[in-house]
């Protein structure tokens, strides 16, 4: 069976309603999900996230068929923009609350609230996956070659990390002309969560942004130009876009297929963002929990919400079997119930569904997700805490890439991941960044060692082992 993977580092309490909703949540609201099934195995403060790739296409093509109807496309789009104000609102409130100022009562009431608006969010949000990887399938129908699939592929807005820069740009602007402390302390107000994932969060201060201002100033870097070429970039991409449909010959419904590429695009974007602002508040409740109830950070960290529900409520939880949730199996099914496995169990679920071999191979293949060449040293890098351990023109080599891994890409010659779609962060980023990279390659990770020489050819999507370190 061909398997859709997700594999990050990260946390149960971080992931648990992320993923319960990419099944049965998710089919309530469009008689769709990713599949009738889906697993995860977390070990070693990892998460690796797997189910069949041919349902994922096959609901995938479900919900786009539904989506043909502009009036039903209309209302669920309008929807979307509902839950996302209500959560937004609730991210906003939670900036003034000081958690150990509640009650236990307050603090439960409080989570409760949070995981209910998140859980409403999250089986909306989750629609991304099945749509963007049945819709890369039929663009590789529509657009047979490389380079025409990687054009209609690529986004025409800017992502979340381009609208920071460009904000930060301005901030290094009026840094040439005086004293920018108050819109540095609004812009860290504004980003402060633009490097957290699903198993760390930091609070970046102004302080964090001020140095990237100044080393803009010392760099001499000309801001202005800079944005003038992502302008011109994202304009010039429409543009082509637009008459490569023509020359194509693309009806309606083909039209419609590379629309949404495009629109899906900017919705992951949209989603990221919120879940890397909403991860604040989830580790804020790990913390608070963590010091109200003396139990150590590590262990609460592994909370399902049921979980940490129930001990808000009750002040009890079973300690041992928390601890045992660092290695289990969990299984999602489409009729709601989820599945815990723990230690010995955990691993016999997981060799009876899935397992993958590293292989000594010497050519790697994936799909093109912004073309160009380059050869280098390999720096593979899964650990976000790990980033800077990258090097000026090394070759990155993660899972998938978020956020947090933008300073380690702006360094790369060339970026690979196993998994991904067009629409993945790694695609949008690279292609913003004009950086050489390969996707969905699905075991780069695990071929790949950090020392080894690479040379990637972006445009045939394929990575050539030069020589192994030694």
């Amino acid at each position: 069976m061909k398997w859709w993977i997700w594999e990050r580092p990260a946390t149960m309490h971080m992931v648990y309603t992320a993923a319960y909703c990419a099944v049965k949540p998710l089919h309530d609201l469009f008689n769709a999900c990713y599949a009738d099934t889906l697993y995860g195995l977390f070990k070693n403060d990892m998460i690796k996230y797997f189910c069949s790739y041919k349902e994922l296409i096959d609901y995938g093509r479900k919900i786009v068929d539904d989506f043909d109807d502009r009036d039903y496309y209309k209302s669920k789009m309008a929807d979307w923009e509902k839950r996302c104000k209500k959560l937004t609102a609730f991210l906003e409130k939670f900036q003034g609350i000081t958690l150990f100022e509640l009650s236990q009562a307050e603090l439960s009431k409080l989570y409760h609230e949070f995981d209910d608006i998140y859980l409403e969010w999250w089986a909306f949000a989750q629609v991304a996956e099945p749509i963007a990887y049945f819709c890369e399938e039929e663009l590789k129908k529509l657009a047979p070659k490389q380079q025409d699939f990687n054009l209609l592929a690529s986004p025409t807005k800017s992502s979340f990390t381009g609208e920071e820069e460009h904000e930060l740009f301005e901030i290094v602007k009026q840094a040439q002309q005086g004293d920018v402390t108050s819109l540095l302390v609004n812009h860290a107000k504004k980003y402060f969560w633009l490097e957290n994932n699903f198993h760390d969060t930091r609070i970046l201060g102004a302080s964090y942004f001020e140095e990237k201002v100044k080393k803009f100033l010392d760099d001499g870097v000309d801001v202005e130009k800079l944005e003038k070429e992502n302008l011109k970039r994202l304009t010039e991409t429409k543009q082509k876009k637009t008459a490569l449909m023509d020359s194509l010959n693309l009806d309606g419904e083909s039209r419609f297929i590379v629309e949404l590429i495009d629109e899906f695009a900017y919705f992951q974007d949209v989603r990221k963002k919120i879940v890397l602002w909403s991860n604040h508040v989830l580790d804020s409740f790990v913390k608070e929990i963590s010091r109200r109830f003396t139990i150590p950070y590590d262990d609460v960290a592994w909370l399902t919400a049921p979980l940490a529900k129930e001990l808000l409520k009750t002040g009890k939880v079973d300690l041992e079997y928390v601890k045992s949730l660092k290695h289990s199996f969990v299984i999602y099914r489409i009729d709601g119930r989820v599945e815990l496995f723990s230690g010995k169990e955990a691993e016999k679920h997981h060799e009876k569904f899935f397992s993958s071999d590293a292989q000594e191979v010497r050519e790697i293949e994936g799909m093109v997700a912004c073309e160009g060449r380059a050869k280098g040293k390999v720096r593979v890098i899964v650990d976000p805490k790990e980033m800077n351990t990258m090097q000026e023109g090394e070759i990155l080599v993660t899972t998938m890439t978020s956020p947090d891994f933008v300073r380690a890409m702006k360094k790369a010659a060339a970026i690979i991941t196993d998994e991904g779609g067009v629409t993945s962060h790694a695609s949008i980023v690279s292609r913003e960044l004009g950086v050489p990279c390969v996707i969905g390659t699905k075991i780069a990770t695990k071929v790949l060692k950090t020392g080894d020489i690479v040379d990637v050819y972006a445009n045939h999507g394929l990575i050539k082992v030069v020589r192994r370190k030694k």
